[in-house]
């Protein structure tokens, strides 16, 4: 029976029970300039805008008096107005108060075409740069948007929001050192925004600089708004201990998103491979069972891999309860290739724990219905009936196993060793020459001359 425990391993997946290369466990939500409203507060009051205009000629300001007190009657009509009276050598100012206008009534294409001729009468034009910015932001055009944000940096625009946005820009582009500078400059002029911080986690997380994360965390921790951001941010920071090798803190993040209430399949998961890398087998299998509760419509290979870790690892009990929980959970859902992996693990439970005979032979037979050619199980069932003394039924199993590509060699063997005490010498020669035949080895011919010596002597009756 100890022997044929030990055979029975190679059926389960055997997975480091402690898996380092994992998904994110939680993502960062880098979308902040698509939500509803995000630039509305930038059009309230353009009056520090308008300290920034460039000069104008009395002419134009005649113009520009006329085009506001339009825009309260009919704001097309105003437009229109202000396009006729637009030329070459008109101010810049013109052309950046009808680009206002229309990027206000969300044409970005005609915002963007009189904020482009506004920078080349004015190449020092600030706030046309940044607003040109916004027009190639909503287009996702990172590489001109993230030109017309820098040259209103360069030009002296200072705000947070700029670089915010030129950090989320350079995230996009990749340029990871970029993005880094431009986050922390927001930070420094706007503390208060989350955003930022999201940022600059993202890039601190992308350049793998986990302690620095972790610190980055634990303040973004303190100023979630509520309970869903304050679990994210956890779970982030969790991330960061694993890859630092501090597993019991990691554990710890995900303890307290639990007590939350906030749990995910996965969080529940990790935490119960960190407890099983613990050796705390019970409180790893109360995770694992919750993780599994928590999503019925997860990946099941996923638990379905947990369960094969507690196996392998020798833990029959809780390696059965998890797969009860997982035949449960998932029911009728459950895959054909899962349900053969929890087959075979409860063939090992069963063989490790001494179930009776009958039960190890079910599902050894149910695992041989579902895949008829699997050599492995075949061995097992020839290996299993010979332990019971059934040594036809044995027989039977090894002669079909011998038919399976890529078990003949060690069928025969098996075969042979099989036969052998049971003094069938000369029915375990030929098996023992055809082995050799398929691979030479000169432990197998030692035996092989042994075996024949025996044989003869059964032979002459000696």
């Amino acid at each position: 029976m100890k022997s044929l425990q030990n055979t029975i391993c190679f059926l389960v997946v055997v997975i480091t029970a402690f898996c380092m290369v994992l998904p994110l466990s939680a993502e960062i939500d880098m979308q902040f300039w698509k939500k509803q409203g995000y630039f509305d507060g930038y059009y309230k009051n353009l009056g520090f805008v308008e300290a920034k205009l460039p000069t104008i000629k009395s002419e134009e300001q005649e113009v520009l008096i006329a085009f506001t007190d339009m825009l309260k009657v009919n704001e097309d009509r105003a437009r229109q107005y202000l396009a006729s009276q637009i030329t070459p050598q008109s101010s810049s100012a013109l052309d950046f108060n009808l680009g206002v206008q229309y990027y206000k009534a969300d044409d970005i294409k005609n915002a963007q075409t009189y904020f482009g001729r506004a920078v080349r009468k004015w190449p020092t034009f600030q706030a046309a740069y940044k607003l040109l910015g916004y027009c190639y932001l909503s287009q996702e055009d990172w590489t001109q948007a993230a030109q017309s944000f820098a040259t209103a940096t360069a030009l002296g625009e200072d705000d947070a929001k700029t670089y915010g946005l030129l950090g989320m820009i350079y995230l996009n582009q990749e340029k990871i050192l970029e993005s880094e500078s431009a986050y922390k400059k927001a930070i420094i002029a706007d503390p208060n925004t989350l955003d930022w911080y999201k940022g600059l986690a993202q890039t601190l997380l992308n350049q793998r600089k986990h302690q620095e994360s972790i610190s980055l965390f634990e303040e973004m921790i303190d100023k979630a708004p509520d309970a869903e951001t304050e679990k994210t941010f956890l779970l982030l920071q969790a991330n960061g201990f694993i890859a630092l090798k501090q597993p019991l803190k990691a554990a710890a993040n995900y303890e307290i998103v639990r007590r939350m209430g906030l749990s995910t399949a996965d969080s529940m998961g990790r935490l119960g491979d960190i407890y099983l890398n613990e050796n705390q087998v019970e409180l790893a299998t109360e995770a694992y069972v919750e993780s599994i509760q928590l999503d019925p419509e997860q990946n099941q290979e996923v638990p379905v891999n947990s369960a094969a870790i507690m196996v392998g690892r020798g833990f029959w009990k809780s390696g059965q309860v998890l797969v009860d929980t997982i035949r449960k959970v998932f029911s009728e859902a459950l895959l054909p290739e899962q349900h053969l992996t929890l087959l075979r693990l409860e063939a090992q439970v069963a063989i490790a724990t001494k179930a009776e005979s009958t039960i190890v032979i079910g599902f050894l037979e149910e695992i041989l219905e579902l895949e008829p050619e699997d050599g492995q199980t075949l061995l097992l069932l020839a290996k299993f009936h010979a332990s019971e003394k059934e040594i036809e039924e044995s027989r039977k199993y090894y002669e079909k196993a011998i038919e399976i590509e890529g078990f003949e060699y060690q069928t025969l063997i098996e075969y042979a060793q099989m036969l052998v005490p049971q003094k069938l010498y000369c029915d375990a020669v030929p098996l023992l020459r055809d082995a050799l035949n398929i691979e030479y080895t000169l432990s197998v011919e030692d035996y092989l001359d042994r075996v024949e010596r025996a044989c003869r002597n059964q032979r002459l009756g000696r």
